[in-house]
């Protein structure tokens, strides 16, 4: 028996696409909302129930172009190349993915809001070991996830980006991260022009699905370069009283600073 009405959440899951060309650069989005939204996400499970979690939300005209150079440089040619491979090759849905993420590059300065999700690795160790990383970043995406689902039901759209972590030194750099938050991503956020997403075409589950016991092979080639972590303990952020969310309204929202007229850097 369903504990909740399948048509609804199941639409939910289904729908929740990657927004790029349908983002609404001129319609403004309230605080209310996107703290609304990154309080459910902080329901998401973490690893060791450690929430590591740190959202940086940036709202600054001048910032969001700073970080929209970033995204750019990050991106270098990947997105052409691969447009041009799928033009090459006749792969239809390929060639859409490419040429809206091409649009997104050159127009993500104008979303109204930007998240970048974020994770304390200040207890990694040194070169961590391979088996290290699913824990991290299982302690961070469910939580991205849970934002843009929630950003979908209240009619807004996102899309989770990874192209500004090729420069992701410069991203810190601006945004006075300190080297113990890792980066993992960049989510524009604007309300969507319409609201009738679909269903994505996916291959059968069968193609991917593998019973217990089957071995699979693995398309992973060379070594992982090693990573240089800090071994600091975490603060929390801290920005000054105008800058923060409302505790009353947010209480569980230490973990989030804002970008505005004024940057405030974590401490």
């Amino acid at each position: 028996m369903a504990v909740y009405d399948l048509s609804i959440t199941d639409g939910l899951l289904s729908t929740t696409r990657a927004v790029r060309k349908r983002l609404d650069f001129e319609r403004p989005v309230s605080n209310d909302i996107i703290c609304a939204c990154l309080e459910l996400a902080l329901q998401a499970p973490t690893g060791a129930n450690r929430q590591g979690w740190r959202w940086i939300v940036i709202t600054d005209r001048d910032k969001r172009n700073a970080m929209g150079e970033i995204y750019r440089r990050g991106a270098g040619t990947y997105l052409e190349d691969g447009q041009r491979n799928a033009d090459t090759t006749g792969a239809a849905q390929d060639s859409r993915v490419f040429s809206s993420a091409q649009y997104l590059a050159a127009n993500i300065q104008k979303a109204p809001v930007h998240v970048i999700p974020c994770i304390a690795v200040d207890q990694l160790p040194v070169d961590p070991p391979r088996h290290v990383w699913p824990g991290l970043m299982g302690s961070i995406l469910p939580a991205v996830w849970s934002f843009q689902l929630a950003l979908r039901a209240r009619g807004l759209g996102s899309t989770f980006t990874t192209l500004h972590l090729r420069r992701d030194d410069e991203a810190a750099e601006l945004l006075g991260i300190p080297a113990y938050i890792m980066q993992v991503g960049l989510v524009p956020v604007a309300y969507t022009i319409g609201t009738d997403f679909k269903p994505a075409h996916r291959p059968p589950l069968h193609g991917s699905l593998s019973s217990c016991g089957q071995t699979c092979s693995s398309g992973v080639h060379g070594p992982v370069p090693p990573l240089e972590m800090s071994h600091r303990p975490v603060p929390p952020l801290s920005v000054s009283t105008s800058q923060r969310t409302s505790s009353s309204t947010y209480p569980n929202l230490s973990s989030l600073f804002r970008v505005d007229e004024v940057l405030r850097n974590v401490q």
